[in-house]
């Protein structure tokens, strides 16, 4: 496994890069994003040339890699922060997997079509990293306040506990815990965006993790697919727990959704416990998750999970 590397908390006048390394946004999300930052206190950098002409993403591959490697081996930003999901991420994992550890471990953050990057620093590097709002929600309502005022808490701060309720036993492994607290660090993102790295250079691997997983748009039977397919590559192999967030718009032309009935397909695949409730991904709540930082899920009578971060 490799050694978790920690970054040091933010302090105000530090640069914070912003990269797009997936889709563009709006110049008026992104003037409105860069506001909050400067807000908090923070000096956003962006580059001159972020978007660009290309038909799926916010720029070419060449430009939106470059972009990001030196944002990530930048010695004097202090964080890279990921303009918007959308699509894109995928594409810089293998040239990610050939750079070489960069010198200052600095948090990234991002969600959605992100978790491809974040996952890729933890995996790499050991790099805590952020599963939080981009920069293009920052400046609108599409947040919920506490989950900003968390997310700028965990920034600035050396010890951060973030406590997530109203989780639900999935299968068999979840409701046998009893007093049991499962414990592990912690692997989280968009299971479209981790099914994308299966057979790439940095295939998902989830041994000793508690994985948390959201969706958007993917109808009951894509989810299926998705879950399948990285169980049969082996990646919940020895894995302490799998919790489910979010899974919104999925519903089939009839109206109906058939999404919980995948992921209790799939929860009794898994030796593991499975759990479901937790409020993270596309919709308005989206407390920040630090990917590599160690987690708990409390007994069921509690139903709590809980992110304890120490530098």
């Amino acid at each position: 496994m490799t050694r978790r590397r920690r970054w040091k908390p933010l302090q105000a006048g530090v640069c914070v890069d912003i990269v797009a390394p997936a889709s563009r946004c709006s110049q008026a999300e992104l003037n409105a994003g860069i506001e909050v930052l400067r807000s908090w206190g923070l000096e956003p950098r962006v580059p001159i040339d972020v978007f660009g002409d290309a038909p799926f993403t916010a720029n070419t591959e060449a430009l939106r890699w470059r972009q990001l490697r030196d944002a990530l081996r930048a010695e004097d930003s202090a964080a890279v922060w990921c303009l918007r999901g959308g699509y894109g991420s995928a594409h810089m994992v293998a040239p990610m997997a050939r750079l070489a550890r960069p010198v200052r471990p600095k948090p990234l953050i991002g969600f959605s079509d992100i978790t491809a990057l974040l996952y890729g620093v933890n995996a790499l590097w050991g790099w805590d990293a952020i599963h939080g709002p981009v920069v293009a929600q920052l400046g609108t309502k599409r947040v919920a306040p506490q989950d900003l005022r968390s997310l700028r808490e965990l920034l600035f701060s050396d010890t951060h506990v973030l406590t997530l309720g109203g989780l639900r036993a999935l299968n068999s492994a979840a409701s046998a815990c009893g007093d049991k607290v499962i414990e592990g660090r912690v692997h989280a993102g968009n299971l479209a965006s981790f099914m994308s790295l299966c057979g790439g250079p940095l295939e998902p691997q989830f041994a000793s993790r508690i994985v948390v997983l959201e969706d958007v748009n993917e109808r009951g039977y894509q989810v299926d697919r998705f879950l399948f397919s990285l169980w049969q590559s082996g990646a919940f192999k020895r894995a302490r727990a799998v919790v489910f967030g979010d899974f919104l718009r999925g519903e089939e032309a009839d109206g109906k959704s058939r999404v919980n009935a995948a992921l209790e397909v799939f929860a009794e695949r898994l030796a593991c416990p499975v759990f479901t409730g937790l409020p993270v991904g596309h919709g308005r709540r989206a407390p920040p998750l630090t990917v590599g930082a160690p987690a708990s899920i409390a007994p069921a009578a509690r139903a709590r999970f809980v992110f304890e971060v120490q530098r």
